[in-house]
């Protein structure tokens, strides 16, 4: 008699190219991506899991950093409209999500890492700057279509 997996030791996911679905092992999901990501050296660093044992945040780090911020605050609505002062300032934040797409057309298989960092801390301030930059970027040398 064949032994049904849990739902928790599988994930579904769609390829990296093309539709269809991707069925696999957790252990090996998370194998192939520490291989491609958490692993290498050069993108992420070790941190001392033995991290001070204290409740919320140590004030020490932050609390010059939420002054700081405070002072930001009052400066942008003294410049700028309530409405963009309230798309840009971080509430309700996520922390980034680190996954990745098997190759499913590789020979062999790989799963490359995306780092998804909407609604992460800065998100709505990054749109705000990216959607304002963006006329700065097309000039007479900017190819806008190949044809």
């Amino acid at each position: 008699m064949t032994q049904l997996k849990r739902q928790d030791d599988i994930v579904i996911t769609k390829p990296d190219k093309g539709s269809g679905v991707v069925v696999m092992d957790k252990p090996e999901n998370l194998c192939l991506l520490s291989e491609a990501s958490i692993n290498d050296a050069t993108k992420f660093r070790v941190v001392d899991p033995e991290r001070l044992k204290t409740r919320g945040r140590p004030p020490k780090h932050y609390l010059p950093l939420l002054q700081k911020e405070k002072e930001l605050e009052s400066i942008a609505h003294r410049i700028l409209p309530k409405s963009t002062v309230d798309s840009v300032r971080p509430t309700g934040s996520w922390l980034a999500h680190l996954y990745g797409l098997p190759k499913t057309h590789k020979e062999c298989l790989a799963m490359p890492p995306i780092l998804s960092a909407t609604q992460t801390y800065n998100y709505g301030l990054a749109k705000w700057l990216e959607e304002k930059s963006q006329p700065l970027s097309y000039n007479q040398y900017t190819i806008t279509d190949v044809f």
